[in-house]
């Protein structure tokens, strides 16, 4: 019983830990992720993945399919929160979960192509290049978090005085 177990529960790949540890670090970055994601609103991927890399040595391949796996969890345990809030934009959460599942198999493919064409198929390559993809995005996450938020001189935004269509109207009560 447990020969049919341990493939489930062990790493398939050579990791910096394993054991108890292994597990014990998982638990310990889902914890600080989780808060981070609770406090600030991000975390998730943005940290996860680079993490696990970094810290356990799980391959980016297999943290980037771990990581949207336990952002179900993570995902439902803050919706189920903040809808009781009131605080949940449903019409908001159908149009973002439409270009999540698009985003999430483009980045798939742009992670093979990576893989295979600029980096040759070199996994060494391909984890350097997304270090130095993650150290910029936190630079500038960092940056612009220090920075504050910022008005423009017409009250909107670049990005909300781009006339793209379709446009959703979504309603907001209260405001």
């Amino acid at each position: 019983m447990l020969e049919q177990l341990l493939p489930m529960i062990a790493p398939a790949f050579e990791a910096h830990f394993s054991g108890v540890l292994f597990y014990g670090v998982l638990i310990l970055l889902g914890l600080g992720i989780g808060f981070l994601t609770g406090f600030f609103g991000v975390g998730g991927g943005f940290l996860s993945v680079p993490l696990l890399n970094i810290i356990l040595g799980i391959p980016y391949e297999i943290a980037v399919g771990s990581d949207l796996s336990f952002i179900i969890g993570n995902s439902s345990s803050g919706l189920l929160r903040q809808s009781k809030l009131g605080k949940v934009e449903y019409m908001a959460v159908g149009c973002i979960a439409i270009g999540s599942i698009a985003g999430s198999v483009a980045g798939d493919e742009i992670q093979d192509l990576l893989i295979n064409a600029v980096a040759g198929g070199n996994r060494e390559i391909f984890t350097s290049i997304m270090h130095g993809l993650f150290i910029v995005l936190l630079a500038a996450t960092i940056y612009i978090v220090l920075r504050g938020p910022r008005e423009s001189v017409s009250g909107r935004t670049i990005l909300q005085r781009i006339k793209i269509g379709p446009s959703v109207d979504l309603k907001h009560p209260g405001l």
